[in-house]
This record gives C-alpha cells, sequence and structure tokens, in this order.
C-alpha cells in the first residue's frame, strides 16, 4: 500500500552538506507525487533558502518541496516538530542535512510500513566510504553502526523489535499517527545529545517496534566529523543533556551506556550500582584521555598496517561524556 511521506530536514550552517541531499533526493524511485520535502532553516547564520532555491525545479514533481525558518536557533528537537507540524506525510522521515539516502531508500522504507503496523524504521546507515578511507577515527565510527556488524555479534537482538538505544534520527521514519500519540521532540533538550534517544524511549514504552532497515540505505557524508569534534559533543551531552535525560527516563539507564558515567547516586544505583560505577571511573583518567586523544588525531589520516583498537576511541569518549557530568556542578542551573 502506496502511502504519502514527509522528509523532514532539520539545517544549520549545512550549505557545503545540503546540496549533494537536494541532489539525490530526487533520484528517488517511490512516485514523486506522494513525497513532499520539508527543510526546517534553524535560524542559520548560513541560510538554507539560497541554497533550496537553486534546486527547487527539481522538485517540481513532488508533492511538496518548502523551507521553514526559525528566527533564533532553538535546537535540532524544535527544528524537527516545526517540520513535523508543517508535514502532511502519513510517515514521516527525518534526514540530516549532512546525511543521503539510496535511491531506493524511501520504497524500502514504505514497504515496512506498509507490513508492520505501529513501528519505526531505523536506516541502514553507513559513513560514505571515501571518507572513511581517509580517517581511522570514521572507520571506527562506522564499525558502531548495526549494518556494519559482525552477524555473530548481533544474532541477540530482534531486527525487528530493537531496543530504544537503536533509535536515532539520522535516518528514521515513523507513521505520523503514532508520532502525535506519543508526542514529538522534547524542545528542552536543545544542546547536543538526548532529544531522539528520549523520544525512541516513549515510542519504545508505548509499545512501538523500533524496526532495522537492513535494505533501507542511508549514507553518512558529514565532511566535519572528526574525533575532536565528538570529544566536544560527548561532552556538551554530559554536561547538559545526560542529566535531562536520564532524570525524565529513568528506566532508560539499563539501555544506555552513558548511565555508568553519570553521577553516583546511592539510592537511586544501589549497592552494586555505585560499586559498577565507582569502577569504570577509576579506570577513566582525564590524562591519559588527553594523551590518547592527543596520540589518536596525529595517526587519524596516515597510512598504517592497522587502525587503532576500537577501545581507544571509546575510551577518549567515555572520557569526555564524563568531563562534562563533572562540570555540570560549576554550571548556573537553566
Amino acid at each position: 500500500m502506496q502511502k504519502t511521506v514527509s522528509i523532514v530536514v532539520p539545517y544549520y550552517n549545512r550549505s557545503k552538506s545540503l546540496p549533494r541531499l537536494l541532489s539525490e533526493l530526487p533520484k528517488q524511485t517511490y512516485p514523486h507525487r506522494l513525497i513532499e520535502v520539508v527543510i526546517v532553516d534553524d535560524g542559520s547564520p548560513d541560510p538554507a533558502a539560497p541554497v533550496a532555491a537553486i534546486a527547487k525545479d527539481d522538485f517540481g514533481d513532488f508533492k511538496g518541496f518548502s523551507v521553514l525558518r526559525h528566527s533564533a536557533n532553538k535546537g535540532r528537537a524544535s527544528a524537527r516538530n516545526s517540520g513535523t507540524r508543517a508535514s502532511i506525510g502519513e510517515v514521516v522521515v527525518f534526514i540530516d542535512a549532512d546525511d543521503f539516502p539510496s535511491a531506493d531508500y524511501i520504497e524500502k522504507t514504505v514497504d515496512i510500513h506498509s507490513h508492520f503496523d505501529h513501528v519505526a524504521v531505523r536506516a541502514n546507515i553507513r559513513i560514505l566510504p571515501e571518507l572513511c578511507r581517509s580517517s581511522a577515527f570514521l572507520r571506527y565510527r562506522d564499525s558502531r553502526f548495526l549494518g556494519a556488524r559482525n552477524p555473530a555479534k548481533i544474532k541477540n537482538l530482534d531486527l525487528e523489535n530493537l531496543p530504544p538505544n537503536f533509535f536515532g534520527t539520522c535516518g528514521v521514519s515513523i507513521e505520523r499517527s503514532d508520532l502525535l500519540r506519543v508526542g514529538l521532540f522534547d524542545e528542552t533538550f536543545s544542546s547536543y545529545g538526548g532529544e531522539d534517544e528520549e523520544l525512541g524511549f516513549r515510542l519504545f514504552s508505548s509499545g512501538i517496534r523500533i524496526v532495522f532497515g537492513a535494505e533501507a540505505n542511508m549514507w553518512d557524508a558529514d565532511r566535519l566529523l572528526s574525533l575532536e569534534g565528538e570529544c566536544s559533543k560527548y561532552r556538551s551531552y554530559g554536561e547538559r543533556s545526560g542529566a535531562r535525560l536520564f532524570a525524565k527516563c529513568p528506566d532508560y539507564r539499563k539501555y544506555s551506556a552513558f548511565s555508568r558515567l553519570e553521577s553516583i547516586n546511592a539510592h537511586d544505583d544501589g549497592a552494586g550500582g555505585v560499586i559498577k560505577k565507582m569502577l569504570f571511573r577509576s579506570v577513566v583518567l582525564p590524562r591519559l584521555a588527553r594523551y590518547l586523544q592527543k596520540a589518536l588525531s596525529i595517526l587519524d589520516h596516515r597510512p598504517l598496517p592497522w587502525d587503532p583498537p576500537g577501545i581507544f576511541y571509546l575510551y577518549v569518549l567515555s572520557a569526555s561524556y564524563l568531563a562534562g557530568v563533572k562540570a555540570r556542578k560549576k554550571r548556573k542551573p537553566e
């Protein structure tokens, strides 16, 4: 059964990435008359409208093509909500401005929605191969995506009913009726991270299954991705969004690796949880993490016979999140 589809694209300072996405969307094999595209410019100093104007003629046979603009930057949750409210499709698809789908992405995604009720479909997203070839960190990041993992290592996962930590808005689709019933993104998540996990947990808790679309391919083409950038994001996540996420969704702790880096709370953690957190914190040493991050950055683009072990990147990113958690005490309450 064919459904109308709304593609919502949050945008902020991505004028070099957005043209690639807008050049790929008209290649979709799904009927264009059933697809609308809504770009939400979240108060970007580098506006989306000029880029969209150049591509507009390529969307003449689409159901709709529009650009909304916030007067001020409000965050990704607000941008996605604005796009959702302005759209009309039966299926809402969220795609970041620096990602782009395979030509049959919408076709494969809608096929899953047509066969299953009350599901969110997670795209098979991967880092663009040409980017991976130049960076060990991006190869590590790519290896973390579900589609890159060894089947033997995910044999215990039900790919038609994934846990909520697999929900992510860089290539995910949801039935509009389910999204409105559960509620849109929580706009109090205005800093990096947390808004997609919080919504994913609400969807999961309400009985909406998260399905892996193995054939619904999406490429992450963000040329700004770097270890330094991710460390900065993880620190911000730990300082701001993490506290809000776990306070609002305490039951999400068992699904998130970040929970073991959160502040120790004897009442909530229990004796066993306190011991685990203390042990984990005892091995995440800030000075060692800084040296390791510097070494990984130096080696990142150099041709080596082997890539650094993934545990090194995990260690550095964990240390960044933990640094954010520790910084909360110095920050004034919002």
